[in-house]
This record gives C-alpha cells, structure tokens and sequence, in this order.
C-alpha cells in the first residue's frame, strides 16, 4: 500500500508493507477478547520520527527552583514552563501523588487535548533519570554517571564531559557515540580505544591521532581503513624512531598544527572507500550503525534488534516499531511509535518515557512500573487507569472501545502526540540535530522556537578564541578564571580545572568553540537517517546506504569493503 505523508510540508510517497500491516495486528490492544484495530501511519517515517525528537530534550539546561521545595536544581525545563517540575529525588518519592490529578474522560471533547492537558498539569522531573549520579547534575538522559559534564543519553561512566551516547568511559571528552573509551577525545562511534584523539568509526585503538575506519591501530597519525597496523602516518609505515618524532612534534604543537593536521586528514580520507553501511554481527538489516540484531529494516544506533524497522537510538528491542532512544536493560516487546521507554516494556504504543517493566500503556507519558494505562501522566506503580483516573479491570475494559471510537473520528487514534504540543522549543530537542530548521522553518510548521537565554558569566575577563594562547603548555592556571569567546558564535564559555587537566594530560590545545558549538560539528558530520539506492563503486551490485548518490565518497559493499581492508 502506497501512502503520502499527511504533512503539507512533506507530503512525500511511503510504502506501508504487509509485514507492516502484521505487526499493526500484533500490537493492537485486545481488551476482554476484543482487539481493537490500530490504523496505518498517516506519516512518513521521517516525519514521524522528527515527531517523535521534537518531545525529547537533552543538552539545554536551565537552573531554576523545584516547583515543591523551593529548592535550586538544574532542569531541561526552563523557569517560565507552565507546568510544575520536581526535582528528581522529589519526584521519585512516595510524597506526592499523580493519581491526585485525576479526571473523567470528557466524551464530547477531544482525548487527545484532555490527555495534553492532564500532562500539563502532572509535575515533571527536572532531568530524565532513573539511577545515581554522583557529582554530575549537569547530565541528562542519564545515569550512574560519577564526575561528569554535560553529557547526554549516556551512562556508566566516571570523568567525562561533553559528549552523547558516552557509554561505560573513563576521562573521555566531545564524542559522540562513544563506548568502554578511556583518555579520547574528539571521537564519534568509537568502541574499546584508549588515547585516540579524533577517532571516527574506530575499534580497539590507542595512542593515536586522526584515525577512520581502523581496528586494532596503536601509535597512528592521519590513517584509514587499516587494521593491526602500528607506526603509521598517512597510512605510510614509519620506523618507531621515525613515528615518535612526527607524534613529539604534534604534541609540542598548538593549535594551529591540530587543525592544520585536522584539514589534511578531512582531505586525505576522502579517497578512500567507505562501508555502505557500518555494523556488525547482522543479518538482514538496513541502515546504519547497527550491530548484533537481525530483520532490523531502516534502523539507526542501534544494537541487539530482532524484527524491528524505523528505530533509532535503541537497543533490545523485539518485534517493534518506530522507537527512538532508549531500551536499556531487559528485552522489550511489541512496542509501536514512541520515545524514551525501556527496561522491559511490553506492548508500549504511542507514548514517552514507560520504563520499568510497565505493560499495556496506550498515550501515556512519564509512567513507571504500571500496567494497563491510557492517557496518564506520572504515575508508578499504578494499573488500569485512565486520565490518572483509577477503575476496576471491567469498567476500564468497558471505557477504553469508546476512547478509541472517539479518537478515531478526531484522527487521533494511532498517532503519536503532536510535534507542535511539545513544551519545548524545536531548536531546544534533537529534532533539531537530525532534521535541522531555521526559526522561519520551524515557526512556519508549527513547532516552537525558544531564543537562548545566556548568562553572564562571572570571570575576570572574556577573552576572544583568537587570542588564546597556541599551545596547552603556554596556557596559564588562570584561565579558569577566564571566558573564553567562541570563534563561530561569540558566545562565551569557561574552561572547568578537570577539563583542563584532561587538556593538558592529552597534549591538547583549547577549544576555540562553545560547547553546544562543537555538539554542532559533531551532528554534522554524521549521515543523515534517510537510504538511498546507488551500486558499490567496485562491482557495481546494488547497495542501500546512507551516502547520497551525489557525495564524493567511494562506498564499497560490505564484501568488497571486508576485502579492500582486511
């Protein structure tokens, strides 16, 4: 079945397959021996998946006061939502009630709007987290983190500052997607590397500079596609001597040489073929950055999948569809369109942030170790409830057809929640760093568009980027009493004592840019989550991959890849 995307601004051609049709039926709710059909999409995968983004905020933060204690605390929401927000111990406590904002279904009004308005109403946790964190308020979608900055949808890990997707690392720093790391920096998709600085699609690397698509590298400079190599620069061999004096130099250099070594490797790597798609240990899978999972379709970071398509950013999912983020500990089944569940969901649709074993929740936000939910907000430990509203199994097995009949004749039934309800600013959530809108765009769509707020930073002096000094080993302890001005943004940061010691431990000159700056480039160095059809530059068999037809990139199939490096 051919569809076109219900957006005016899209309106793009999508296909709903009949293993798509099939799993509809699977994930349908059957209540007392009744299943209650679950429509078609209405939009295509990338407008639903920018739906989805658009609730989800991860790196702006504001410092405000719980909306219960008075207490100051760091929050994704800004001071002036028109909610209250809790902080996260508060929040997790037994002190308050969510069944305490419960309502009557309104049948001559819209579900969907008294959901939207009940989940407004319903107090939010500053920051999304579930475990400890020690000496690491300034994190989000994240957890048992110890020591760390800014970092996001990351976990387990001690020492680490800006990054996304920073899983189980010690004293890594900017990276993005970023896995069991100590001592890197400037890393995106990088997994089991020590001291790699500047690593891209990188495994089981150390004591390195600049390295793309490498396995098993030690003491390598500006190199590609190369595996158990050691003493390299440029893909050449060099004698130890040789090597040790060119890595003497980089590391006496400031950083005119870093970038000057940067765009020399940005150039050189261009000639070099690339994996249609990166993963590993897969079979039948589609997408990019997917790694142990089979009958994964269109599927993007992720890893251990089984039958799923149009996830992003997910692991250990069964037989689901259109999730994005999270997944975590714990098998989740037969879930369908939403953002942020885990820690085995079981029949999940249309809703945020379910975790904790929770089963059977329908248009729900926020919910924790429940059961038989729909349209609720808030609530733990909580079962056959709807609008925070708690019923008997027979009276909630009676009401929800008649929900549903309702939603239907609204075209609300299986959508997820509005991009243009979310409280948030499109260029505040991650929409904005896979789908990027300007202000006139995003206003234009009907999104939010919030202006930062910055504060003032109070230093002794702001100190444009270009007047840093070159060199980590010229840079004064006071520095920590400066701001530093961005190169591209002018917008002033500060440089904290743990993040310059890492500086100084890895030989490397200061960022000249701010740090949502640098979250920037990172972004935009990714592919997009979008297939084309285009043939492998060396047998020419057809090949779906994430590189545009028009990019100037050599890419392989995974057979003549695994030949042309290993």
């Amino acid at each position: 079945m051919q569809k076109t995307c219900a957006n005016t601004w899209c309106k793009r051609a999508f296909d709903v397959t009949q293993e798509d049709i099939d799993f509809l039926q699977r994930v349908a709710p059957v209540l007392a021996g009744r299943t209650l059909a679950v429509p078609p999409p209405l939009l295509c995968p990338s407008c639903r998946e920018i739906r989805r983004y658009a609730w989800r905020n991860e790196w702006s933060l504001h410092r405000r006061a719980c909306s219960r204690t008075g207490r100051e605390m760091v929050s994704m929401y800004r001071p002036d939502v028109p909610f209250p927000v809790y902080d996260n111990a508060f929040w997790w406590s037994d002190d308050w009630d969510a069944k305490e904002y419960g309502v009557d279904v309104d049948f001559s009004r819209s579900f969907l709007a008294q959901f939207l308005t009940l989940a407004r109403a319903v107090p939010k946790m500053a920051r999304i987290q579930q475990g400890e964190n020690v000496n690491a308020q300034y994190t989000n979608c994240a957890s048992y983190n110890r020591n760390c900055y800014l970092l996001f949808s990351s976990n387990h890990n001690e020492d680490c500052e800006y990054g996304t997707h920073v899983h189980f690392c010690k004293s890594c720093i900017d990276g993005y997607h970023v896995h069991r790391c100590e001592l890197c920096a400037h890393c995106i998709n990088c997994t089991d590397c020590y001291a790699l600085i500047g690593g891209r699609d990188c495994v089981n690397c150390a004591s390195s500079w600049f390295l793309k698509s490498c396995s098993g590298c030690r003491n390598c400079i500006g190199c590609v596609n190369l595996h158990q190599k050691q003493y390299c620069v440029f893909n050449e061999q060099l004698t130890q001597a040789a090597y040790e004096e060119q890595e003497r130099s980089l590391q006496r250099g400031g950083y005119s040489m870093y970038e000057d070594l940067r765009k020399r490797w940005e150039q050189f790597i261009v000639g070099f073929p690339c994996r249609s798609y990166e993963g590993v240990q897969n079979q039948r899978v589609t997408g990019n950055y997917v790694s142990r999972s089979k009958n994964a379709l269109q599927c993007y970071d992720c890893e251990d999948l089984e039958d799923c398509s149009h996830c992003c950013r997910c692991l250990n999912l069964k037989d689901c569809r259109d999730i994005s983020n999270y997944g975590g500990v714990g098998m989740n089944e037969l879930c369908y369109e939403c953002e942020g569940i885990g820690h085995g969901v079981v029949r999940v649709s249309f809703s945020k942030l379910i975790w904790g074993g929770s089963s059977d929740v329908l248009y729900s936000f926020e919910c924790f170790a429940s059961h038989h939910l729909f349209g609720c907000a808030g609530l733990k430990r909580a079962e056959y409830c709807i609008l925070n509203k708690q019923y008997s199994e027979q009276e909630y097995n009676r009401l929800i057809p008649k929900i549903i009949e309702r939603m239907k004749a609204d075209n609300e039934w299986g959508e997820f929640f509005p991009a243009q309800e979310s409280p948030i600013g499109y260029n505040e959530t991650i929409a904005q760093d896979y789908y990027p809108l300007s202000k006139k765009d995003a206003l234009a769509r009907g999104f939010r568009w919030r202006e930062r707020e910055e504060e003032v930073p109070q230093v002794q002096k702001i100190i444009p980027a270009d007047r840093l000094p070159d060199g980590i080993n010229e840079i004064p302890d006071d520095v920590l009493q400066w701001a530093i001005q961005c190169k591209a943004t002018q917008r002033p940061f500060l440089i904290n004592k743990r993040e310059l010691d890492s500086y100084r431990r890895m030989h490397l000159p200061l960022p000249r840019f701010h740090p949502d700056e640098r979250h920037r480039c990172r972004m935009a160095l990714l592919n997009p989550h979008k297939l084309w059809s285009r043939t492998c530059a060396k047998c020419e068999k057809g090949i779906e991959t994430t590189y545009a037809p028009d990019r100037p990139e050599k890419v392989y199939c995974e057979q003549c890849y695994l030949k042309e490096v290993y």
